[in-house]
């Protein structure tokens, strides 16, 4: 592959996040899709045919991405990332992973996903039930994203700034 291409494509994908931390889930040259607001109509008025609550225009469902990109940012260290590179991005990681801890929950202390579009895996069956859903998937990503912070910050010089690794306090 090309990790220079990779290190454009993934500061796209890391290059609009939220005030809050969340990734959206579409960035495209006239802006983003990070919240079930920011659909565009013909997909709204397909949710609302097939009943999602996702479509419910008096409640807004954030639409981010998989708690992932913690591990494209180690795998691109791998491949050689400039340090200042890491620097600038590993920020917007942690936000998006203290995002996820925030807003992720149950009140039983699983991670769920409020929207197929935040899975990655949009089509899958898992979601032909009620929303939100706790998946096993989601409960490893979030759980490796923080070893790999972890990881990253301690490569980094920065193992003071580990607020978000293992032992980080787990809701419910």
């Amino acid at each position: 592959g090309d990790p220079g291409l990779a290190r454009e494509q993934l500061e796209l994908a890391l290059g609009r996040p939220g005030a809050d931390g969340q990734l959206p889930d579409v960035v495209h040259d006239t802006g983003v899709i990070a919240g079930s607001d920011d659909l565009p109509p013909a997909d709204l008025a397909r949710l609302r045919e097939l009943g999602s609550p996702a479509a419910d225009p008096a409640v807004a469902v954030p639409l981010t991405k998989p708690p992932l990109a913690a591990l494209a940012l180690a795998r691109l260290v791998e491949a050689g990332a400039p340090a200042e590179w890491l620097d600038r991005l590993l920020p917007v990681v942690r936000r998006s992973q203290d995002w996820w801890f925030r807003h992720g929950f149950a009140a039983d202390g699983l991670p769920e996903y409020h929207h197929p579009y935040s899975s990655g895996l949009d089509d899958s069956p898992v979601f032909d039930a009620d929303l939100p859903v706790a998946t096993p998937d989601l409960a490893a990503y979030l759980e490796l994203q923080d070893l790999l912070l972890a990881d990253l910050l301690d490569a980094q010089g920065q193992a003071a700034r580990r607020d978000t690794a293992p032992g980080r306090p787990r809701p419910g």
